[in-house]
C-alpha cells in the first residue's frame, strides 16, 4: 500500500486569473443558472459577489495590513474573511455551472444555490454543500477530458475503457472518517465497478473556514496538515485493506491564498492513498488525471 501527495496552488501568475476575471465568470454562472431556478438577493451566491467586488476594488497592500494582525497570531479572524470564503465557494460554483449545467435538474440547481453564506449556519439537515462537492469532482473529472457523468454512487466515468465509480463525501468531524469511508466502500461494492473515494475534509482541518494561506509558497505557509491528518490522526481507517473493487481514497484540502503581489487565488492540497495490493497504479493515475482539470482554472 502506498500513498502519493499532490499540492496545487491556483493563483493569478499561473492560471493567469484576475479576481475581475473570477468574479465575471460568476456573473455568467449566475446568469444561467437564473434561466431556471430563481437566485435572490439574499442567496449566497449574490454574497458572493458583493464579497468578491468589496475585495476587488479595496486596495490590495490594505487588505494585507488589515489581515497581518491575525494571521500572525493565528487567529485567522480578518475583516475579509467573508471575501475569501466566497473566493473558494464561487470556484466550486463556477466549475460545476460551466462544466454540468445541461446535466443537472431543476432541483439540483437550486440546490446549488441554497444554503448559507457561512457553512456553519447550515441546517444539519441541509445537503447544498454536500451535493455541491460531488458535483465539483464531476466538473473536474469532465474538464480533465474524461467522459463523466452523474449516476451511483455519486459518479461514473470511463478510465481506461472501463467504467468506474466515485464516492464523494464532505466530512465534518474526525469522527465522521471511519463511518464515511465505510459507507462509501458498501456504496462502491454494491454498484459493481470498480472505484475510488473522494473525500473533502477541509472542515476538519479548518473547521471555522478562516484560515488563509499567505505569502510563501502553500507548502510553507500550510504544509504538513494534510501529511498529519494522513500519517498520524487517521492512518488504521486510510490504510487498511478494504473491498476489492475500492481502488484507493482521495483526500483534498482547499484553502484561500494569497501569494507573492497581493494576488488572490485558492490553494488545492491532494493526497492518494491505496488500499489495495496493486492497486497504486490505477489510484495515482486516477489523481494525475482528475489533477488536470484544474489547469487553467
Amino acid at each position: 500500500m502506498e500513498g502519493d501527495e499532490h499540492e496545487i496552488l491556483y493563483d493569478d501568475v499561473q492560471s493567469d486569473r484576475s479576481l475581475s476575471s473570477i468574479i465575471n465568470r460568476l456573473q455568467c454562472a449566475i446568469d444561467s443558472v437564473r434561466t431556471r431556478t430563481r437566485v435572490n438577493r439574499s442567496s449566497r451566491v449574490a454574497q458572493w459577489q458583493e464579497a468578491l467586488a468589496r475585495l476587488d476594488e479595496a486596495d490590495k497592500r490594505s487588505v494585507l495590513e488589515q489581515m497581518l494582525p491575525s494571521l500572525t497570531q493565528g487567529k485567522w479572524d480578518h475583516p475579509y474573511q467573508d471575501a475569501f470564503r466566497a473566493l473558494v465557494d464561487c470556484r466550486m460554483f463556477i466549475e460545476i455551472v460551466e462544466q454540468l449545467v445541461d446535466d443537472l435538474s431543476d432541483a439540483q440547481l437550486h440546490n446549488l444555490v441554497s444554503g448559507s453564506f457561512n457553512p456553519s449556519e447550515d441546517s444539519p439537515r441541509s445537503r447544498a454543500r454536500d451535493q455541491e462537492f460531488e458535483l465539483f469532482i464531476a466538473a473536474i473529472c469532465r474538464r480533465s477530458g474524461m467522459n463523466a457523468w452523474l449516476g451511483e454512487p455519486d459518479i461514473l466515468l470511463d478510465l481506461d475503457c472501463t467504467t468506474h465509480s466515485i464516492a464523494a463525501k464532505r466530512l465534518a468531524s474526525p469522527k465522521q472518517v471511519e463511518k464515511n469511508i465505510t459507507k462509501a466502500e458498501k456504496q462502491i461494492a454494491g454498484i459493481g465497478y470498480p472505484g475510488f473515494i473522494v473525500m473533502d475534509v477541509t472542515r476538519i482541518l479548518d473547521p471555522t473556514g478562516l484560515i488563509v494561506t499567505h505569502w510563501r509558497t502553500a507548502a510553507q505557509s500550510i504544509g504538513g496538515r494534510l501529511l498529519a491528518f494522513v500519517n498520524t490522526e487517521h492512518h488504521r481507517a486510510l490504510q487498511q485493506k478494504r473491498h476489492e473493487l475500492v481502488r484507493g481514497i482521495i483526500l483534498r484540502v482547499v484553502f484561500p491564498h494569497v501569494s507573492q503581489g497581493f494576488r488572490y487565488g485558492t490553494y488545492e492540497d491532494w493526497w492518494a492513498v491505496s488500499v489495495g495490493w496493486g492497486a497504486g497504479q490505477a489510484t495515482n493515475q486516477f489523481l494525475e488525471q482528475l489533477l488536470r482539470g484544474f489547469e487553467g482554472t
